[in-house]
């Protein structure tokens, strides 16, 4: 069995978190002193002003905090400490566009704008950073390993019974599923004591699972947008919202809850969320989101809605939300649950804490446990078959054993008269799990596996790096590069880097690779692409994920390089991934696949005369934006595969007129 890539590290400042600190990898004190510096000015007035006016620079995550100004063509940041203002252009409106949950962006700051309204900082330079994947990595991982066991260790837990039971219901919401024509989120109630790690779970899962978690029960405004200021809110971008103090529904955030609530019901069903202002539709998001809501399970207001009685968990919550809401409809809320629980247990999850010799918490590398968790997604995504069901129970129950064979908790699988108990509210996992007080899984237990990866002066700080898809037209920074002081800038350079010029200049100097770790080395994986198209110039020049200059100089050579820098490769239809032993005669044969014999314009007129159905279209986009490639979105749903690339946007006006005399289908 391969070691566990466990790393840890010591926090030097209390006020950073640590899942941005393991993002980051910013291990040395001076490192966790510049990520600091940076993320505090974001968070405090008079921080963004001096380093504005020192010409320094911040780091941010990219939520729903910016809006667009067209009139004045500038994009505008809204963080906590003030708002910043970039140059509104073609090139950042395609990378905006492209970003996810895992996006950070780095804004070099150049002064201040006069005003009586707060902090206004403008920029000239903005580098996009993006999580990476280590999937080859968490695949090898997942056939020696429980995936649960796993998913503990990346939130920096021992995998013990108690630490599952508390834990399991928040790991749920991990998880979406095709509900007939729809992708439907898992959403959990969850009541617990304090101290059971909550919180810090869902802080993990921010940049791990693209979660976002709410102190608070949130505002219409935050939950969707506000459509005067063309913002978005946390729906749009989170894939897992957590809501805190679900206790307090009942008083402090009552009307709160309760302006939300008709919004909660249909974008937990349908993942619709829309904002209605004099019958007018003013804000529309389509998204498939899944929900933990929590609270304290000691809260004594509870005990006057049946918890001291012999009720079911679901029971008890029926009685909370009919009090406190007003001619709401509680039984739809209750129908989209998956799993309710009240625990009055009294346990501490820091006695589970996986620590190493020196009393650090360890936990699996981020990429690592990235890349496990998309590979748990995607599959469950695609394996998991609802059909058809006739009631709340019925439909909890299925998605229920289906997480739980997936994530192989021995315990629940295959008995379905446990996991319906557990539905009803009758049973916790706590109950199910703790009763046989088993110690650590046995699959983890040798003292081998808690070996870790020895963090060294010379390891570089790139767990954060470009897809290269997104790379185009800015500079391509590895963290180390991130959390280093700006240079002075020539005079004479421009306010954006262009990638095309930097690639040039770096193509005279011998092409070394970054200075990675061993570990780092080996976790890139290379594959042969057969450039099959040469009619896109910002594609002939690119740096990769290993630091190498790549060049594609003609059609019909093959190429080797990192698998991340071929995808953007073959979905533009520049080359494709030679499978490993095909020869050469095999790979003609396999290319005639990808070539139409008829000309770009004439087969865009044959999409154009039949275009895909709405229905169709957004079956399409659904699959797209969950990473499928063309073929095989084309496949699934049995379409023409040039129709699903035009629909997706990958046959453009680019691609017709290349001066390519056959059209490329795109994998």
């Amino acid at each position: 069995m391969s070691e566990l890539p466990l790393i840890s590290f010591k926090l030097y400042y209390e006020d950073l978190p640590e899942h941005l600190v393991s993002t980051f990898k910013a291990f040395k004190p001076e490192d966790q002193e510049k990520l600091r510096a940076m993320i505090k000015a974001c968070e405090d007035k008079a921080c963004l002003m001096l380093r504005a006016k020192q010409g320094k620079s911040i780091i941010f995550k990219l939520d729903q905090n910016y809006h667009l100004n067209t009139e004045k063509e500038l994009i505008i940041f809204d963080l906590p400490a003030g708002k910043v203002l970039a140059p509104l252009t073609d090139e950042l409106i395609e990378l905006i566009s492209k970003a996810n949950g895992s996006t950070y962006i780095k804004a070099k700051l150049n002064g201040l704008v006069p005003s009586k309204r707060g902090v206004i900082v403008k920029t000239a330079k903005l580098q996009f950073f993006r999580a990476d994947y280590d999937l080859r990595t968490a695949e090898e991982l997942l056939k020696e390993h429980k995936p649960i066991d796993l998913l503990m260790l990346s939130l920096g837990y021992k995998p013990t019974k108690e630490a599952i039971a508390v834990t399991l219901p928040r790991l749920l919401t991990l998880f979406k599923y095709y509900d007939r024509n729809k992708i439907a989120g898992v959403h959990v109630v969850s009541f617990q004591q304090a101290g059971t790690g909550k919180s810090s779970t869902f802080e993990m899962l921010e940049s791990l699972a693209n979660a976002y978690y709410c102190e608070e029960i949130p505002t219409i405004a935050k939950l969707i947008g506000d459509a005067r200021l063309g913002t978005y809110g946390i729906v749009k971008r989170a894939d897992i919202i957590a809501i805190d103090e679900f206790d307090k529904i009942a008083g402090d955030f009552k009307d709160r809850f309760e302006a939300i609530f008709p919004i909660l019901l249909t974008g937990m069903e349908q993942g619709i969320y829309r904002r209605e202002v004099s019958s007018k539709k003013e804000l529309s998001v389509k998204k498939a989101v899944s929900y933990c809501f929590m609270g304290n399970s000691n809260n004594k207001d509870l005990a006057s809605y049946g918890l001291a009685e012999k009720l079911t968990a679901v029971q008890v919550l029926e009685n909370i939300l009919k009090a406190s809401l007003k001619n709401a409809n509680v039984p739809a809320f209750l129908d989209r649950l998956i799993y309710v629980e009240f625990l009055r247990e009294s346990y501490q999850i820091l006695r589970d804490i996986n620590i190493d010799d020196n009393g650090l918490t360890l936990i699996l590398q981020p990429a690592v446990a990235r890349g496990v968790i998309k590979l748990l997604r995607e599959q469950f995504l695609r394996w998991f078959k609802l059909g058809e069901v006739e009631s709340r129970t019925e439909r909890a129950v299925k998605v229920l054993s289906a997480i739980v064979k997936m994530l192989q908790i021995e315990e629940l699988e295959n008995d379905e008269g446990l996991i319906e108990k557990l539905v009803n509210g009758e049973l916790t996992f706590w109950d199910c799990l703790v009763a046989k007080k088993a110690n650590i899984t046995e699959s983890i237990s040798s003292d081998k596996c808690h070996n870790t990866t020895k963090l060294k002066e010379q390891d570089k700080l790139t767990d954060v790096g470009f897809d290269v898809g997104d790379a185009f037209g800015i500079k391509r920074e590895s963290i180390e590069d991130l959390l280093t002081e700006d240079k002075p800038k020539d005079e004479n350079s421009s306010p954006s880097s262009n990638f095309s010029e930097q690639a040039e200049n770096l193509a005279t100097a011998e092409a070394k690779p970054a200075k990675n770790s061993a570990t780092e080395d080996e976790a890139i994986e290379y594959v042969t692409v057969k450039i099959i198209d040469y009619c896109s110039p910002k594609l002939r020049t690119f740096m990769g994920v290993d630091g190498k200059v790549y060049h594609i100089l003609e059609e019909g050579m093959s190429i080797v390089l990192p698998k991340l820098n071929a995808i953007p490769l073959v979905e533009a239809g520049v080359g494709v991934i030679v499978p490993e032993g095909m020869s050469k005669e095999e790979l003609e044969r396999e290319l005639k696949g990808y070539t139409v014999d008829k000309p770009a314009e004439e087969l865009i007129s044959e999409v154009t005369d039949k275009p895909l159905s709405a229905e169709e279209m957004a079956k399409v986009k659904e699959l797209r934006s969950r990473g499928y490639t063309v073929r095989e979105i084309a496949n699934q749903l049995n379409l023409p595969m040039v129709s699903v690339a035009k629909a997706v946007g990958v046959i453009s006006q680019d691609f017709i007129s290349c001066g390519n005399s056959k059209a490329k289908s795109i994998a």
